[in-house]
């Protein structure tokens, strides 16, 4: 997590998975989606509380990279798109 004023670094958010596509924020901000994985090996989609970075919930698991990520308007759905070409809901 950086400081976007002065680009210091506020903080790491740890147990995320090798590579990170795509990072969303909940319309109320108060949840942040992380698409991410292992290329050939894993992915997931780890939903994390914005305030502490603390883990919510583990989603989407496929054997291979999860590219994307996205709340709907109203914030209790959200689409995931991964490598293995499944989006899912």
């Amino acid at each position: 997590v950086w400081n976007p004023t002065d680009g210091q670094l506020i903080k790491r958010i740890v147990n995320i998975a090798q590579r990170v596509f795509n990072i969303s924020f909940s319309p109320d901000g108060k949840l942040i989606a992380v698409a991410a994985g292992s290329p050939g090996r894993f992915g997931e989609v780890r939903i994390l509380k914005a305030e502490d970075g603390s883990l919510v919930n583990v989603i989407a698991m496929t054997s291979d990279v999860v590219y994307d990520a996205q709340f709907n308007p109203a914030g209790d759905r959200l689409a995931t798109a991964a490598a293995d070409g499944t989006i899912r809901i």
